[in-house]
């Protein structure tokens, strides 16, 4: 799993942050691997490289964290996974 987020974008310089992961199967979340630091044009060749190994994009499968509930309220989770099948 890859995913794409930008980090710095401005007239002057484009960077994005791409997370790596692997979908185990007996997880619900895929197991965050490592982080690189991209600029635009490298993102952009990484993006097309994977899409001729015919890689395919999906939902995202790292959720952001939720709001902090109280307490005695129901648990926050951190992370969650959609209902799409895997992506490669």
């Amino acid at each position: 799993m890859l995913h794409f987020r930008p980090t710095l974008w401005d007239r002057w310089s484009q960077r994005l942050e791409v997370t790596v992961g692997e979908l185990l199967p007996d997880q619900p979340v895929p197991l965050l691997k490592r982080r690189l630091e991209l600029t635009r044009e490298e993102a952009l060749k990484l993006w097309a490289e994977k899409r001729q190994q015919a890689w395919r994009t999906c939902s995202p499968q790292w959720a952001l964290p939720t709001e902090r509930q109280p307490r005695d309220g129901p648990q926050a989770t951190s992370m969650g996974r959609s209902t799409s099948p895997p992506c490669f």
